[in-house]
């Protein structure tokens, strides 16, 4: 179990860096979406975002952009309560074969 200082490291890594979370009524994030910035939009998490997102236990959505699937995948094969995985615009959604059972993925052109 983590402690909620932890979680809240996390947390405020990602809002540090313009992350949207979303928070269930117990404070827990349950869905984070990578942002987008002056119309550009970044090609994956960096490792110390990779590192907080894996700190919040609970998350359930995770939104990660136009990061490749190759990229996501490991992210979101490491959460156990993550039911949905959003990417955007994929030319290869091979690597989704890999996502663990019982992930969703949407993808968005």
């Amino acid at each position: 179990s983590q402690t909620p200082t932890t979680r809240l490291t996390g947390a405020n890594l990602l809002a540090s860096r313009f992350y949207e979370l979303h928070t269930d009524g117990d404070g827990h994030v349950i869905s984070a979406r990578m942002p987008t910035r002056d119309g550009n939009q970044r090609f994956g998490p960096t490792p110390d975002e990779v590192a907080a997102l894996l700190e919040l236990s609970n998350l359930e959505r995770l939104d990660l952009g136009n990061t490749l699937a190759s990229a996501a995948v490991p992210v979101a094969n490491r959460h156990p309560h993550l039911k949905r995985l959003v990417l955007h615009n994929q030319s290869d959604d091979a690597p989704l074969r890999r996502l663990r059972e019982g992930v969703q993925v949407t993808l968005i052109d």
